[in-house]
């Protein structure tokens, strides 16, 4: 939880183009951004096929409260989260 977010990723760009560089290659990062349940979610992921049918992802997400009364009840706090998964060929 951070109190405003990330408005720069520059940092999570440098260490996620560190690790890319040192294996097969990921797709283009592909953009989300939707508003649930009076959150807005905005996410970045990229993925790559694995060898054994899987795949493996990085995932930036970020979830602000934008529902009016809950912010004015102090609900302003940023929830930010980094992800490097691996989804296996079987869990789909």
């Amino acid at each position: 939880m951070t109190e405003d977010g990330f408005g720069d990723l520059s940092g999570y760009e440098a260490v996620t183009s560190a690790f890319k560089a040192a294996g097969p290659a990921f797709a283009e990062p592909e953009t989300q951004e939707m508003d649930v349940a009076g959150f807005h979610v905005a996410a970045v992921t990229e993925s790559r096929p694995l060898p054994d049918g899987g795949t493996e992802a990085l995932l930036a997400i970020e979830q602000r409260v934008v529902d009016p009364a809950r912010r004015a009840k102090g609900e302003t706090r940023v929830s930010v989260r980094f992800v490097h998964q691996i989804i296996s060929p079987g869990a789909r």
